[in-house]
């Protein structure tokens, strides 16, 4: 008899990053991982389409009337090669050197919006690139394109914080 797998669903940060050692930690077997946006995600749980989610919980993510359970933290960092990180610094809350951003209405692109104006800092020049994909932008700062906010789960040994 087969069983059906548990529908997992994630989003491509966490497959990429955090999903891979979490599943080997619990064991996962007979699973279905399907990656997707993060309110598709939690729509999926809604709808009866996934068994679990894994997302970020971050600021304007509607959870309610579901079980949420924390498994892991991170953080956005600057994070930057070496030789690029030696370019990128603050003077006077402007922010100089080259800079990978996400699109404002991108989950990551919002809380990076919303610190630099805290701290009224702004870029010296506009975005070397833009994009929703964290996985791009990680590959690009890899590559010395520029230094990009990064979620700690995606950064390697070869990047330094700016």
């Amino acid at each position: 008899r087969y069983d059906q797998p548990k529908r997992i669903y994630t989003t491509n940060t966490l497959a990429a990053g955090f999903f891979p050692a979490w599943a080997a930690r619990k064991s996962l077997r007979h699973y279905a991982l399907t990656v997707a946006s993060l309110t598709a995600c939690v729509e999926a749980v809604r709808a009866g389409r996934a068994d679990q989610a894994l997302i970020p919980l971050l600021d304007g993510v509607d959870t309610h009337e579901l079980r949420v359970e924390t498994i892991g933290s991170d953080t956005l960092c600057l994070l930057a090669t070496k030789q690029v990180a030696k370019t990128v610094h603050l003077k006077n809350k402007i922010l100089v050197g080259p800079v990978l951003m996400y699109p404002p209405a991108n989950a990551y692109g919002f809380l990076v919006d919303r610190m630099l104006s805290r701290a009224a800092i702004s870029l010296a020049q506009d975005a070397v690139c833009e994009s929703s994909s964290a996985e791009a932008l990680t590959a690009l700062v890899e590559s010395g394109v520029g230094a990009a906010w990064l979620p700690g789960v995606l950064a390697h040994d070869t990047l330094v914080p700016c």
